[in-house]
């Protein structure tokens, strides 16, 4: 059991709990059916985001997730008319379990290039939340919080995951979480952070 509740930074595992909850019932009230793909920026199309989004309609047009063939269409319709350079001859598939993108779904309902931007600023968010979830760890003598911010982006992956919309700092947030659940002894933390990393 948790030695405090709603203290300190439960409020982050109560948020977290919430958000699980509740973004698959938002997802199915307001995200009724698949929006078809509209032309869009190309410069985002090299990211490794477009798996994820391209899943998501795939999800919610109920055809096969794991199908190569929906997902190289969906990918393809986003490159506008007279780029053909740019389209694929091989999908870019995701292989993570299902259950992720019920857990990203909000931000995946935008049109793509908005929701790039999206999921590139949750991330943001995700590593200041991880630092401090770090910090927070440390009983005694615990470092700076900008300290910690600053070795975190000092880490090239990190970079990396941000450039190309992976799901790293989604992972750092989950590790994070799952040391500060392990050092306050709350299992509910804990469950929340296993959640979170089952998704790679």
């Amino acid at each position: 059991m948790c030695r405090t509740w709603f203290t300190r930074t439960h409020w982050i595992t109560w948020g977290a709990v919430l958000y699980l909850l509740t973004s698959p019932l938002i997802l199915h009230f307001f995200d009724p059916a698949p929006p078809s793909p509209n032309a869009e920026n190309v410069s985002f199309l090299s990211s490794d985001y477009v798996e994820y989004w391209s899943a998501w309609r795939i999800l919610r047009g109920a055809q096969a997730l794991y199908d190569p063939l929906p997902m190289l269409a969906v990918q393809n319709a986003l490159v506008p008319p007279g780029q053909s350079e740019h389209l694929r001859t091989e999908a870019l598939m995701m292989w993570n379990p299902p259950w992720l993108l019920y857990i990203i779904g909000p931000v995946l309902t935008l049109p793509f290039a908005s929701s790039f931007i999206a999921w590139l600023g949750l991330n943001i968010l995700l590593l200041l939340l991880s630092a401090r979830l770090l910090q927070l760890s440390i009983p005694n003598r615990a470092p700076k919080f900008w300290a910690i911010l600053a070795a975190m982006f000092l880490f090239h992956p990190v970079w990396f995951s941000l450039k190309y919309g992976q799901l790293g700092c989604l992972l750092t947030f989950g590790c994070a979480l799952l040391i500060y659940g392990l050092t306050a002894g709350c299992f509910l933390t804990q469950g929340v952070a296993l959640l979170i990393l089952s998704t790679k």
